[in-house]
């Protein structure tokens, strides 16, 4: 399978497991956009190049939930660090009211660059619409379903990130993206509506000439730039190495990048066990989400929203 990664949705205590991802190659930050249907076509098990040529990843993101506001006050209750249509890809919300009142409000998606993206959606019982947002609502005790999907049938790859601003009932949401190619289901993963965290660490167990791939997202929810560091740490719990992706430093209001170690290190033979701990320098909150790429399969991974007092 081509390496790529599809640059998606942030899983900080709760991830459901499952798969997805983007392509073209060598240190650029990762890009959905650019992904190629050819790049999802997976490879044999096993099957392994001596000096492989990898994909930029686009994981999808997400955190914990974050609790409505007050009735009548729209707040922003879901986030979702990856988005991913097009090009094959589909991404699927599933919202669910587990509160006393009906949740109302609107789902809304982001471009990498900051602008509103714009996707085909569709629910059933909902009359279709274009635009960059969708309203939602969901009954006490209820559920609904939004696909976003591609403007136009042939249009390539569009990745980003979603939020929902909604008031009433205490909803949360599911983010599923999966990746068809003629008719046959290559990829899927799906993660949990999350919250935005200022610090966040994920596991890492990478071998890149084996294939295995850890990768991450970010989305800067706020309207004020982000810089966040990256620090690999070994598992006796002593920092490995600290990097500053120009990518994350800054990351403008409303942006979002997805990437993998061995881009971020510019390492295409990187060997690495232990954990990865994002750190945004000013405690500034922002979305987050994890995946690993083995033998052309996507896997959610936790990541939780803290880290060791060590690690500044």
């Amino acid at each position: 399978m081509n390496r790529s990664i599809c640059s998606m949705v942030a899983g900080l205590a709760t991830v459901l497991i499952v798969a997805v991802m983007l392509a073209p190659a060598a240190r650029a930050q990762l890009s959905l956009s650019a992904l190629p249907r050819a790049a999802v076509r997976a490879k044999p098990i096993g099957a392994q190049a001596p000096n492989p040529v990898r994909q930029p990843f686009e994981p999808d993101r997400n955190q914990l939930l974050i609790g409505p506001g007050p009735i009548f006050a729209a707040t922003t209750t879901n986030l979702f660090a990856q988005v991913a249509f097009g090009g094959g890809y589909t991404t699927g919300f599933t919202f669910m009211n587990t509160g006393a009142d009906a949740a109302t409000g609107n789902l809304i998606l982001t471009g990498n660059n900051g602008a509103p993206l714009a996707a085909s959606f569709s629910s059933p019982g909902v009359a279709s619409a274009v635009g960059s947002s969708f309203a939602i609502s969901v009954p006490s005790g209820g559920s609904q379903l939004v696909i976003a999907d591609a403007v136009n049938p042939g249009d390539a790859t569009s990745t980003g990130w979603a939020r929902v601003e909604s008031t009433g009932g205490s909803l949360g949401g599911v983010a599923t993206f999966q990746l068809t190619v003629n008719n046959s289901l290559q990829t899927i993963v799906g993660v949990l509506s999350g919250a935005a965290t200022a610090v966040a660490t994920f596991p890492a167990d990478d071998d890149h000439s084996l294939f295995r791939d850890t990768g991450y997202a970010v989305a800067n929810p706020g309207n004020t730039p982000i810089n966040i560091k990256v620090v690999l740490v070994h598992p006796d719990g002593t920092i490995h190495q600290t990097i500053f992706p120009p990518a994350l430093n800054p990351l403008p209001p409303g942006g979002h990048v997805a990437t993998f170690l061995w881009q971020d290190l510019n390492d295409s033979f990187l060997l690495f066990r232990g954990t990865v701990v994002l750190v945004e320098q000013a405690s500034i909150p922002f979305s987050v989400v994890a995946l690993v790429l083995n033998n052309g399969l996507f896997t959610a991974i936790p990541v939780l929203p803290t880290k060791a007092p060590g690690i500044q």
